[in-house]
């Protein structure tokens, strides 16, 4: 957002002031780099320029006639304002458009390109229902790294991989023999789980318990003697130090309790987040975590915060994607001077975000952290290539053919030139030997190719068949000469009369 922000007050202020510095240095004759440098002005241009003076000082007088006159000279004279503008030279890509515009408003080129891109839409679709969820850290590492060799080997000679979780126990008496026993349930419910198959090879609970009953003269002493001397042995204080949290008066805080989860393959998500549930309903249905926010027996491992983004990426994309879509279709309500923008726009960026998703799948792109950042801000680049397009063919007056064939002409080549430079910017990250980069090269080059197509190939050719043909411009033009020729009907008539 800060981005975005920044970027458009560059536009409106700095951006606009180099475009009019740029304007004066044309008009002196000045040279593009050398500004200092001056050359001799264009014959035809000064003639030019001088016509355009003639016809502005025309169109003037034009405007200063009474009303009855008003109507008959800009028939006449109409045409000739509207001259220099049809004999004003094109550029080349200007000209190529007109070319490839009329190309493209062929009845059987329509058919063809409605067809094509049904076909991409269904082909894209599938496969999009074919997209997983995967992450491998390795990933994040240059690819001639030695981690990834270590861990393909490791992934060759293992079936199954593991974590490390902790048990954690807190807010609780542990000097209590009945919370002693909920403690060891609780282990044992976690040890039951499908994803573990051992036991924890060291357990305070069950080392202290076997202690005191291999003591007899500690058997009929209180919780904190016999902590003591158990915690006292070096080896039990080796093991346990940072297992057990102890406050200034000796008594337990907090403890934990290392277990392995040795069933589970590291790179299925799905056994991941199975995993993640699994524990976390365990913890759930423990009673002495019962209506409590923060329960006082659970588990934690770094790792819980990848299961929990693989958890609920999808539905926070599904989710972020709906609210995108609705949030573009009512921008171009606002900004769009008609409302059925957004019967174009809510259609068009549903089938581009399917589409791109097909394309992430057909590269062998799997949804994690970095691609769900890309998908989500692929809406805002995609709806760009939509809005342009859109924006100016209801701005310009006509048929649906005539507005199509302007609107390709005047913006056609201006979303061209901004998906090329879009592609050129990602380029240098087709090079990297990160995943990432890989990634995120694959979803631009993505968004650029699907936008520039829709946007200058289907998009035109559906408006030619079912856009609106009236400016809203042009309707309030026709209203006010209505309105006009109504009051200079009645004056007539009040003339005659009298």
């Amino acid at each position: 957002f800060p981005t975005i922000v920044i970027d458009f007050i560059y536009q409106i202020t700095f951006f606009v002031a180099l475009l009019v510095i740029d304007e004066r240095r044309v008009q002196d004759n000045r040279r593009d780099c050398c500004v200092c440098i001056t050359v001799a002005g264009n014959d035809e241009n000064e003639a030019s320029n001088d016509d355009d003076e003639r016809q502005q000082t025309k169109k003037d007088e034009i405007d200063k006639d009474d009303d009855n006159d008003d109507h008959d000279n800009k028939e006449t004279l109409q045409p000739e304002t509207a001259a220099p503008r049809l004999e004003q030279e094109e550029s080349m890509i200007d000209s190529f458009m007109v070319w490839y515009a009329h190309k493209l408003l062929q009845p059987w080129v329509k058919v063809f390109v409605i067809a094509a891109f049904l076909g991409l839409a269904g082909a894209c679709t599938y496969s999009a229902s074919l997209l997983t969820q995967e992450f491998d850290f390795t990933d994040v590492v240059p690819a001639d790294s030695y981690i990834k060799p270590y861990w393909d080997a490791y992934d060759s000679f293992t079936v199954r991989g593991g974590f490390i979780i902790e048990a954690y126990f807190r807010n609780v008496d542990q000097s209590s023999p009945d919370v002693r026993e909920d403690m060891k349930k609780y282990v044992d419910d976690i040890v039951g789980l499908d994803e573990v198959t051992t036991r924890p090879p060291f357990f305070w609970v069950e080392d202290f318990e076997a202690f005191v009953d291999n003591s007899t003269d500690l058997q009929d002493k209180l919780f904190e003697e016999q902590f003591d001397v158990f915690f006292a042995q070096e080896e039990n204080q080796k093991q346990y130090r940072d297992y057990i949290v102890v406050d200034n008066d000796n008594k337990i805080v907090t403890s934990r309790v290392s277990i392995y989860m040795d069933n589970i393959r590291n790179d299925e998500v799905r056994d991941l987040i199975d995993a993640l549930l699994n524990q976390r309903e365990v913890s759930e249905r423990q009673p002495i975590n019962k209506g409590k926010d923060d329960w006082d027996f659970f588990t934690y491992a770094s790792m819980y915060l990848i299961w929990q983004f693989y958890a609920v990426a999808v539905d926070e994309l599904v989710l972020t994607t709906i609210f995108g879509v609705l949030s573009v279709t009512v921008l171009s309500l606002v900004f769009i001077p008609h409302w059925t923008a957004a019967f174009f726009v809510a259609p068009f960026i549903s089938i581009l975000y399917v589409d791109l998703l097909g394309v992430l799948q057909f590269a062998g792109i799997h949804v994690n952290a970095v691609s769900y950042v890309s998908l989500v801000m692929s809406i805002g680049l995609l709806v760009d290539f939509l809005i342009h397009i859109l924006l100016r063919y209801y701005e310009i007056p006509g048929d649906r053919k005539t507005r199509t064939i302007e609107m390709l002409r005047t913006m056609g080549s201006s979303v061209f030139l901004g998906g090329a430079s879009t592609f050129l910017g990602v380029i240098p990250l087709a090079f990297s030997t990160s995943s990432i980069f890989t990634t995120i090269f694959v979803t631009f080059i993505g968004l650029v190719a699907l936008g520039v197509g829709h946007g200058l190939v289907l998009l035109p050719v559906v408006l030619s068949i079912c856009g609106p043909e009236i400016n809203p411009n042009q309707e309030d033009a026709t209203a006010k000469e209505n309105e006009c020729g109504d009051h200079e009907t009645n004056n007539n008539a009040e003339g005659g009369e009298a």
